[in-house]
């Protein structure tokens, strides 16, 4: 046996140095970065082959869409090709964080109920913190900063809203919606919320057992029905969020889908109907050579744009938080609607008002 260890620890020592001298020759370094740099200008041929149809788009439809189209033809293609020597690096890190997060993740829950709780969530949290931030660096956000914004919204709320504030932590979290960004960005926040997912992600294998366990909350999409249900569903799970410390917050986008970054989209009910306190975030992105906004592309095809390039800033701003108040039903009585609706709205109008976003947008124009 001593003799099978001696020869396993020579072996080894041998992989080791030869690994070494490969990594330290430089033909090998000049082959290694030549092949990267084709394989991602050839990636880049290819998602532009896929979006080409975004390229001959009717004036007309511009129009009607506006809230949502990003013109790709107004890319730095020559850019993007010759940045695309950063684009197999960083989504192979970005595959392998991810891939490990979700392993963990999936290994803690196996080792007591779920949803987790106590020192595994705070585990599953600091990971995905780490795993955000990874996430967002493979996508080409070197910088992401957090800013704290002290807006005023007594115009909305009353003068004594900040008198006023309800303590402890709001049951809900909410942004705005650009781009898969969002995501992991929310995962980089204090709070690391609840997402709410469709029920068919629950039936992928592993995928669905990790959802779970973090407390995702599912929704079915195909229901007729399934507004109503989602609706009680986010309820439900403020009143648990309200009596338990440890079921974290319940974080929505109020839009319900993404926008090309200069509209805000009416946002939905489900945000507001149960007339909680909100946090309210917003994700300001610079990126010098593509939109950041992920509208009409696949994902993965968006995600591999924004990777070629040099670099890109994130700023994610945490908003006051903001909650229902008498004088906001008595100043907008005449709106149509629940008191929900009327909450939804005047939020709205609090991000088109503090963050210069052009309000209303086409959806609300019918």
């Amino acid at each position: 046996h001593g003799i099978i260890i001696i020869r396993m620890f020579g072996w080894i020592y041998s992989l080791v140095v030869g690994i070494k001298n490969v990594i330290l020759d430089p033909k090998c370094i000049l082959i290694a970065v030549g092949i990267n740099w084709i394989i991602g200008i050839l990636f880049v041929f290819y998602f532009y082959s896929i979006s080409k149809k975004l390229f001959n788009i009717s004036a007309e439809l511009k129009t009607k869409n506006i809230a949502f189209f990003t013109d790709p033809a107004k890319w730095n293609k020559a850019a993007l090709l010759i940045c695309s020597i950063f684009l197999v690096p960083r989504v192979l890190g970005f595959l392998a964080v991810s891939s490990s997060y979700s392993g963990i993740t999936f290994l803690l829950s196996l080792s007591g109920p779920t949803p987790v709780r106590g020192w595994r969530k705070k585990i599953i949290d600091c990971l995905g913190w780490v795993a955000g931030r990874v996430s967002l660096l493979g996508g080409s956000y070197v910088w992401v900063n957090k800013k704290t914004d002290d807006f005023d919204y007594s115009p909305w709320l009353g003068e004594d809203w900040k008198k006023n504030a309800p303590k402890g932590r709001p049951p809900i979290v909410i942004s705005n919606h650009r781009a898969w960004a969002d995501i992991f960005a929310i995962m980089m926040t204090k709070e690391f919320p609840a997402f709410v997912s469709s029920t068919h992600i629950k039936k992928i294998p592993f995928v669905g057992y990790v959802c779970g366990a973090i407390w995702s909350l599912f929704v079915d999409r195909s229901d007729p029905n399934s507004r109503e249900k989602a609706l009680e569903a986010i309820t439900e799970r403020v009143k648990m969020i309200k009596s338990d410390d440890e079921v974290p917050q319940l974080f929505l986008f109020a839009e319900g889908g993404t926008s090309n970054g200069d509209f805000l989209l009416r946002f939905k009910r489900g945000s507001f109907d149960p007339l909680e306190p909100i946090q309210p975030y917003f994700m300001e992105y610079y990126s010098p050579f593509c939109n950041p906004a992920c509208t009409v592309y696949p994902m993965h095809a968006h995600y591999c744009f924004m990777a070629c390039q040099p670099f890109s800033v994130l700023t994610i701003h945490k908003m006051p938080v903001v909650y229902p108040t008498e004088f906001m039903f008595d100043k907008y009585k005449e709106m149509k609607g629940t008191k929900g609706d009327i909450y939804g709205e005047v939020v709205r109008d609090i991000y088109s008002h503090c963050l210069l976003y052009t309000s209303p947008s086409p959806r609300d124009r019918g």
